[in-house]
């Protein structure tokens, strides 16, 4: 069986990263010996020198990374996330013994520090793959400029090591992740668009309560919550809003309580089926491009259609009218059209028999491993 390194390093908040790599791991023992190497941004030092250090080359990190590649011997190494723990460090570790690198793209961090291309509650572009000057004036990276300055200086730095170059293989998530990509400089023929995956229980088991529209996510200003709340509480909206989740915003989506706004706390991921099959839509009011968000593959897996902002490559997963609603912005004609899904059982019935179709298409764990198989066929000749 050939062995493969799957590297991910983890974020200090559980998310949807972290999900994807401990999924493909699983998925991917099915058909090699996987090598799993998992860092945390929990192992940085509490000495901000000694953190930026190895965050910018993590000779620890390096040295254990050629011991395992000298002990295993993989055919490639698969990296979901190096920042900022980890460092570029592996790139330069995995070209010195010839092994041939896949980089899966979650996020923007090529030209944006934080991933997000948002601040201050709006979308930024302000930054560039070269120039990251803003990043700094704004203090973008955890609220400092000594941090965001360190961010930038990292990313200065993979610039140095041409990490770009030693990586063989990018993974974008969408058409829009791999136009993002091609658009700062990377190859068109060094990119593969394959999309995450996901699985569910077959239980079909749901809950008490029947909820009308449900948000299910991290409760923070990237993902739209705070504005959602607003226009509901500033329009009137008399459609029942039920939020799971937690974040930095808990407090003011409790605080918004009411008839027509409920928070009902946060989920274990075991139990955002059941939730799920027993809402008539999910809303996903995000305001920053995103990857893939696993909440939308999970909803379409639950036959949940799905509202959700026409931005980034969210309309390339979401259908207008076929298996749920895109929005410009949130308006009185959004919610005519929100009301009108939720008032036509028929409807609903189609969106959802849609929403399971194109989960069964394009999202399952098998869609997944053939599509990883082929890439890494086409990197390494391993099949």
């Amino acid at each position: 069986m050939n062995k493969i390194i799957v590297v991910h390093n983890r974020y200090t908040q559980y998310g949807g990263e972290d999900a994807v790599f401990d999924s493909e791991t699983k998925i991917l023992a099915s058909y090699f010996e996987v090598i799993k190497y998992d860092t945390s941004n929990h192992q940085l030092s509490n000495n901000p020198l000694i953190s930026f250090l190895q965050s910018i080359f993590n000779f620890r990190e390096a040295g254990r990374v050629w011991k395992m590649i000298r002990e295993h011997r993989p055919k490639l190494i698969h990296v979901h996330n190096d920042f900022p723990y980890l460092s570029s460090s592996i790139y330069l570790i995995a070209k010195l013994n010839r092994v041939p690198v896949i980089k899966t793209v979650h996020n923007f961090r090529l030209t944006c520090i934080k991933g997000t291309h948002y601040r201050n509650g709006a979308l930024c572009l302000n930054c560039t793959r070269v120039n990251k000057i803003s990043a700094v004036k704004n203090k973008c990276y955890r609220e400092k400029y000594l941090t965001s300055l360190g961010a930038v200086l990292i990313s200065q730095f993979n610039e140095m090591l041409n990490v770009s170059k030693i990586i063989h293989t990018y993974v974008a998530l969408t058409s829009f992740s791999k136009n993002y990509l091609v658009s700062n400089g990377i190859p068109d023929n060094k990119i593969r668009i394959k999309p995450n995956s996901t699985t569910i229980d077959n239980k079909n088991t749901t809950i008490e309560e029947k909820i009308d529209l449900v948000y299910i996510g991290r409760l923070s200003e990237e993902k739209g919550i705070s504005n959602l709340i607003k226009f509901w509480q500033e329009e009137g909206i008399d459609i029942r809003l039920t939020v799971f989740g937690n974040g930095p915003l808990i407090d003011t989506v409790k605080e918004a309580e009411c008839e027509y706004i409920k928070y009902a706390g946060s989920l274990d991921p075991s139990e955002v089926p059941k939730v799920m099959r027993s809402a008539k839509l999910l809303i996903f009011p995000s305001e920053w491009y995103e990857g893939m968000p696993m909440t939308i593959l999970e909803a379409f897996a639950c036959g949940l259609p799905v509202v959700c902002r026409n931005i980034g490559g969210l309309s390339e997963i979401v259908d207008h009218a076929v298996n749920g609603l895109v929005f410009d912005k949130m308006d009185s004609k959004t919610i005519d059209r929100i009301r009108g899904i939720l008032d036509d059982a028929d409807l609903r019935e189609s969106l959802s028999a849609n929403a399971k179709r194109k989960y069964e298409m394009n999202y399952t764990n098998n869609k997944n491993l053939k599509s990883l198989i082929e890439i890494y066929s086409n990197v390494s000749g391993i099949i």
